[in-house]
């Protein structure tokens, strides 16, 4: 009778520490997920922030550098043909194709900035990102090196990020932790950032690959 007893009491007593050791893992990674977003955050608001600047730039018509030699180098490189555009054809559709993408930087940017959680700011910032890079892209700033740096920046921030999630969805859908979430009022699961391909910034000199 003692014997059962006290392997009764071991097994409860391991359990006790299945589910504290479950626990502890839990709370960590519900704190490590929004401290894994800050710098996602912090960098896409970094990026979000040149939009004025660019929007200045497409005002006074001021193209870059790499622009003009990409347009230049390509109407030499071409043979000549009765319908090929001249450059300043081709400056004209580049300035119809950057016009139509500012309204809606502008409208997506908005979105942005009133978005008051993560998941509402995971669902717009891929389709901004992706216009904001194909709009300085067309302005030849590829070679802005603070440019470059967030470019490597957000990638790798994504990353960490669902890194983070992964670890706090595993142990959120796995026993005892299932039953924890509800108990602590935890989210289910944490959603994951969709990731930037390496090939979507392309080079300081050579635009994006798109």
């Amino acid at each position: 009778m003692r014997r059962a007893f006290l392997i009764a009491l071991a097994a409860a007593a391991g359990m006790g520490l299945w589910a504290g050791s479950s626990y502890y893992k839990l709370v960590k990674y519900s704190k490590a997920v929004p401290a894994a977003w800050a710098p996602v955050e912090t960098d896409l608001q970094a990026r979000y922030d040149r939009i004025p600047g660019l929007l200045i730039m497409l005002k006074e018509r001021k193209y870059g550098y790499f622009t003009k030699r990409m347009l230049e180098g390509n109407l030499r490189l071409t043979p000549r043909s009765p319908g090929q555009q001249s450059l300043a054809a081709a400056e004209a559709g580049l300035e119809a194709e950057i016009r139509e993408l500012a309204p809606e930087i502008i409208r997506l940017r908005a979105e942005w900035n009133a978005a008051k959680n993560r998941e509402g700011k995971m669902s717009i910032a891929p389709k901004l990102d992706s216009d904001l890079c194909k709009l300085e892209s067309l302005l030849g700033v590829m070679d802005d090196a603070n440019y470059m740096r967030l470019n490597n920046n957000i990638p790798w921030a994504i990353e960490l990020y669902n890194r983070a999630a992964d670890s706090y969805n595993a142990t959120a859908a796995s026993f005892p932790g299932n039953i924890l979430v509800r108990m602590l009022a935890l989210n289910r699961s944490e959603e994951l950032m969709p990731a930037m391909p390496s090939w979507f910034y392309g080079s300081a000199e050579g635009g994006t690959n798109r």
